[in-house]
């Protein structure tokens, strides 16, 4: 009977242990939110790209373009290096279906930051684009208490939960919302408050 009860004490303590590796686990694969090396796309049907912030144009990337024998328009992707606080991107663009023989080409250069955007179906996430930071607020007002700050280029996604992480309005400068309530994640720690307009872009 003894035998049978420690026997059983020790199952008991190696369940707790597996279990807590595992919770760990979860806890450490849990990322900050991206600040970069992500994908984005042009937000207009051509935009420039530059070997360096106003310096000499080396390219111009299409919004869209149409695969050899393809009706379907494909979106453009470019990848984000990083973000400036002078309203640039550095970025890295890799051509495709071009009437060249030649392999296709990589760029690298430079974008203006107001020439990018995210999403291009689906209304999923938005970047900073406030190069002072988002401001992330408990609720959808701009007297609301702000408790954290979320750098310029980070990728936060928008939580959806109860259809209600979108509030939207008219206004001249971004109509698609006023107010998006988001998740952030910063060193494995999860935020979710609410991001304005001024601050974030789709």
């Amino acid at each position: 009977m003894t035998k049978k009860i420690t026997v059983l004490v020790m199952a008991f303590i190696l369940f707790i242990s597996l279990l807590s590796i595992e919770n760990h686990n979860v806890f450490a694969s849990v990322k900050d939110s991206p600040t970069s090396d992500y994908r984005m796309h042009p937000n207009k049907d051509r935009i420039s790209l530059y070997r360096k912030p106003k310096g000499k144009k080396i390219y111009t990337i299409n919004k869209i373009i149409y695969e050899p024998g393809n009706p379907i328009s494909i979106p453009q992707a470019v990848y984000v290096k990083k973000f400036y606080k002078n309203g640039w991107a550095r970025i890295s663009y890799k051509e495709q279906y071009t009437k060249k023989k030649s392999p296709s080409k990589t760029y690298k250069g430079y974008v203006k930051i107001s020439n990018l955007t995210y999403n291009v179906h689906d209304f999923v996430s938005v970047f900073v684009y406030n190069t002072k930071g988002g401001t992330l607020k408990k609720t959808p007002n701009k007297k609301s208490k702000n408790f954290a700050t979320v750098p310029l280029g980070t990728l936060v996604d928008i939580d959806h939960a109860n259809n209600d992480g979108v509030l939207y309005g008219d206004n001249n400068n971004f109509p698609e919302f006023l107010w998006v309530r988001v998740e952030y994640y910063k060193n494995g720690k999860k935020y979710i408050g609410w991001l304005s307009y001024k601050d974030a872009r789709s």
